[in-house]
């Protein structure tokens, strides 16, 4: 008995560690358009091949199969946060009879997460650290554990025993909205503006300039604030010609698109600040001095060059009321559509 209690007490503790490991693999399954696929038999072969536990979460530390059926292809995309990578593998999966696609799908599933694995072992320590946390450490051990002890892979159905190699792509992290930009698009955009402000129904308008700064500091966000001098002439619906002076600071909140070497930008923003007009000749008590401001849709456009150097285009549009006059019984107001643009050139350092 004592001998075979040790040799019991031996075999637990030799073997404990890769018992404990497997616990600590977490894999999330989604299948998108693939009704000729079996979701259990699925993960019924994804868990013995892996020896992981399929979850439900949505959570960012679980490795995520995703297999997409587009028409007979089916495309696989492994996002795994432990080696900090995305793999991509396409197949023709009408290649396989009705009862292997299952299968077939497991099966190549487990392959592109054991090859993300296998970096664990074959490049510990990367030169070049990829975005996103460091993985956790008790999951990346489970992995290498898994890549020692796992079994012979299940051999793939016969009637593709001879088929083709399918295709396996190595793809860059997926990148959310509110996901930090690299290093390099983050940079901070200052530009000098000349700017054009106008009334779609009325004649005249307001010329100036400013300085605006901008930057991107989310994958598909980004932001500008800047500060516009103008000054013109404004005639009212009787052909009255009011002189206007406008100060003002404005803010905008982007959606972002980077076209290399092209970013295109839209979203709203807020225009405020102050406005002094007058008739021409007008007496002191007929200026008109007081704050004003405005919502606004923006657009815009930045062309990168060399050294850093920038091109940035950009428009507003709104419906404004500009007081421009008043008397001791009347004041004019002058209501629309404004719309403005401005062009700058500046730096990207």
């Amino acid at each position: 008995m004592r001998f075979f209690a040790a040799v019991f007490g031996i075999g637990f503790v030799v073997t404990a560690p890769a018992f404990a490991a497997e616990p600590s693999l977490g894999l999330r399954l989604m299948l998108e358009h693939c009704p000729q696929v079996d979701r259990r038999e699925v993960e019924r072969v994804l868990a013995a091949e892996l020896g992981a536990h399929l979850e439900g979460s949505t959570t960012a530390d679980v490795t995520t199969i995703v297999a997409r059926c587009e028409g007979s292809r089916l495309v696989l995309d492994v996002t795994d946060p432990i080696s900090r990578k995305t793999l991509r593998r396409r197949f023709d999966l009408g290649a396989a009879g009705a009862p292997g696609r299952s299968r077939l799908v497991a099966i190549a599933a487990s392959e592109l997460v054991l090859a993300s694995w296998a970096e664990l072992e074959l490049n510990p320590s990367l030169r070049v650290e990829p975005e996103g946390g460091a993985p956790d450490a008790t999951a990346a051990q489970a992995a290498r554990e898994r890549l020692r002890l796992r079994p012979p892979l299940t051999p793939l159905p016969d009637e593709l025993a001879g088929a083709e190699p399918a295709r396996v792509e190595i793809l860059a992290p997926r990148e959310g909205w509110f996901q930090a930009s690299r290093p390099e698009h983050r940079r901070l955009r200052g530009v000098g503006l000349l700017s054009v402000r106008q009334f779609l129904n009325r004649e005249g308008a307001l010329y100036g300039g400013g300085l605006r700064l901008g930057q991107e500091p989310l994958v598909a966000t980004s932001w500008a604030i800047d500060t516009i001098f103008e000054s013109g002439k404004i005639h009212d619906r009787s052909g009255r010609r009011f002189d206007v002076d406008s100060w003002t600071l404005g803010a905008h909140v982007l959606l972002a698109r980077r076209l290399e070497p092209v970013i295109l930008r839209a979203g709203i923003g807020l225009r405020a600040g102050a406005v002094v007009s007058a008739p021409p000749a007008a007496s002191s008590r007929d200026v008109v001095a007081v704050p004003w401001g405005w919502p606004l849709l923006a657009l815009s456009v930045t062309l990168k060059g060399g050294g850093g150097f920038v091109l940035d285009v950009s428009g507003e549009g709104s419906y404004v009321a500009l007081p421009v006059a008043q008397s001791t019984e009347t004041a004019t107001v002058l209501r629309g559509v404004w719309v403005s643009a401005q062009v700058g050139v500046g730096l990207m350092p």
